[in-house]
């Protein structure tokens, strides 16, 4: 279920319970923490993307709110410019 919240596809939740039980090798632990590694590298990535997004939300909002968006507009618009790290 944890993998499922993080949105890890079907293939590779299953790929994981078929590590899981494997017997215990050398070979399959290392497999196993390779492939672990990069799944967290991967939602790490993702979620860090989407953190940006949204503290830019924030950041827009509060520049537009209480009637600001006419002395905000400059930064408003140098806000919409910027780019993360993400693939559009």
């Amino acid at each position: 279920m944890d993998l499922k919240a993080l949105d890890i596809e079907l293939q590779n939740i299953k790929y994981v319970i078929h590590l899981f039980n494997k017997p215990i090798s050398k070979s399959c632990n290392a497999q196993s923490n390779d492939f672990l590694q990069q799944l967290i590298l991967e939602k790490e990535e993702q979620l860090n993307n989407k953190m940006y997004i949204l503290k830019k939300l924030k950041k827009l909002h509060n520049l537009a709110k209480d009637e600001n968006y006419e002395i905000n507009k400059n930064e408003i618009f140098q806000t919409l410019k910027e780019r993360g790290n993400y693939h559009d």
